[in-house]
Formats: structure tokens, sequence, C-alpha cells
């Protein structure tokens, strides 16, 4: 089988990773999102078994997670998160895995927003951080979420931060401007693989 080349697309809470995968797929190109992945794994019953275990059953009502009342949870606490971390993630990069290797495709664009925090950056060819300012950040994801402030600011606190991952990356997409901006971004770091 052909080995793949695997671009990761990351950046924080509100950056712009779906957007910059948008564009990308607009292209015609292959994306999975972890984001994604992770939502589906939510409706398995394996899933839903650890989450009840690891976390009480107040977070499962009618045979479902109730994700933003788990997430509500979990963000408050550092140490949650990790214990949430370390349930999901194995699940979540067995299956990323799996559709990589299906995928046929001779390079496969993964938008996956804790890279850095799992430790996950040396399984890929090349990592795309997509930045934006904190302000902006937080007015998308109010917008796109509905979540309040304090519950934005405290998963951005729970994320490692753009000045230190930018010290771990070849390329970062800067997401405070227009939609065509970051189009022409994307299209300038597609050029540069090669593609």
């Amino acid at each position: 089988m052909k080995q793949n080349k695997k671009i990761a697309i990351t950046g924080g809470i509100g950056s712009g990773k779906s957007a910059v995968s948008q564009i990308l797929v607009s292209k015609g190109h292959f994306v999975l999102d972890c984001d994604q992945i992770t939502k589906q794994l939510y409706q398995k019953q394996r899933t839903i078994e650890q989450i009840a275990t690891n976390f009480g059953n107040e977070f499962v009502e009618n045979g479902k997670v109730d994700t933003k009342k788990l997430g509500a949870y979990i963000f408050a606490d550092q140490s949650r998160v990790e214990k949430l971390n370390a349930v999901m993630h194995p699940l979540i990069f067995d299956e990323l895995d799996r559709q990589i290797n299906e995928s046929g495709q001779s390079v496969v664009f993964v938008q996956i927003p804790l890279l850095f925090e799992t430790g996950m950056q040396n399984q890929f060819d090349d990592v795309w951080l997509v930045v934006a300012d904190e302000q902006t950040r937080i007015s998308r994801v109010v917008v796109r979420d509905n979540l309040d402030i304090e519950q934005i600011k405290n998963r951005i606190k729970n994320q490692m931060d753009d000045e230190k991952k930018s010290k771990l990356v070849h390329t970062i997409i800067k997401n405070n401007g227009t939609l065509a901006e970051l189009e022409c971004a994307v299209d300038e770091c597609v050029k540069r693989l090669s593609v």
C-alpha cells in the first residue's frame, strides 16, 4: 500500500481550522476532521459506557452523551480534561488511522484541534497552524457554538497557546482577515506542498 502524506491542520478554538478545511475540500482535497470523528464516537455504545463510568450517568441522557453538559463540566478543571483525553484519544486516533489507510489518497489533510496537547505532531509530515487574535476567536465561537464568554475562555486556557505552538511548526496561517485572504493563504500553503 502506498504511503499517505499526512498534513495536520491545527489551531486553538475559533482560529479557523474548519474554514481552512472547507477551502481545501472545495478545491478537491481529502480532509478528515477529528471533531467529526469524535462526534461519531460519542454515538457508539462503548464510548457512552466509558463516559458514564468515568464521569457519571448525569452526562448520559436518553442513551446519548450530553456533550454540552459534559463540556461545561470538563473544561472547568484541567484534571478532568486530562481524564477525558485519556478516554477519548486512543479511540479517536485508532479511527483516524483506519480512515487514513482506507482513503487511497496520496495526501490527507487532518483537522485536529489538540495536536500538540496530545503529542501527535510527529505522526504528521507537516503541520499547518491556524492563528487568530483571542478576541476574534471568542467572537467566532460565541456565534458558532452559542457558548458564553467564560466557557470559551476556559477552553482557550486549557489549550496550548499559539506562541508555543508557533515555535513547533513551519507553516502558520494567519486568519484575522477575510475569507478571501484566508483562501489565498491556503493556496500558497498547498503550492508549497506541490500537491
